[in-house]
């Protein structure tokens, strides 16, 4: 019987197990600048994504101040006169109103407006004979007040 020979892997292995490979200066150097690009460019890659996640930050931000700012509306709102509507009368025509029903609409806003005006003027109208009822109970209490006790 014959004995197997050991493989070329084996031999080599075996033969060529200390000895090592050195690069060249200039081989080096390629090499270390090549890694040197590779940094730099992951730097400002991670700056670019930085600086984009900022932006978007700060849209949506503004976004949502802007959905949620009031815009002045309740101002207006607060200051507007409100009429009532006659919703039958819009209902019926379904939304075309002939001559005859503009002019009723007008006639019951303007008689609303003016029984609201009259309500303000009542209240205005209590509210200086209650001053001056006031003024009255107050003058003659300062007037008997500054009277001499021995006479009255």
């Amino acid at each position: 019987m014959k004995k197997p020979n050991p493989s070329l892997d084996d031999f080599f292995r075996e033969t060529l197990g200390d000895f090592k490979i050195i690069p060249p200066e200039s081989a080096k150097k390629a090499i270390l600048e090549e890694a040197l690009l590779m940094q730099q460019k992951k730097k400002k890659g991670l700056r670019g994504l930085l600086l984009l996640s900022v932006l978007f930050a700060l849209v949506g931000t503004g976004i949502i101040f802007w959905f949620t700012m009031d815009h002045g509306s309740s101002v207006k709102s607060r200051n507007a006169i409100k009429f009532p509507v006659n919703n039958t009368t819009i209902a019926q025509n379904n939304g075309k109103q002939t001559g005859e029903a503009k002019i009723q609409q007008r006639a019951k806003t303007t008689q609303v407006f003016s029984q609201q005006q009259q309500q303000q003027q009542q209240q205005q109208q209590q509210q200086a004979g209650f001053t001056k009822s006031l003024a009255k109970k107050t003058s003659t209490v300062h007037q008997s007040a500054s009277m001499p006790a021995g006479r009255g």
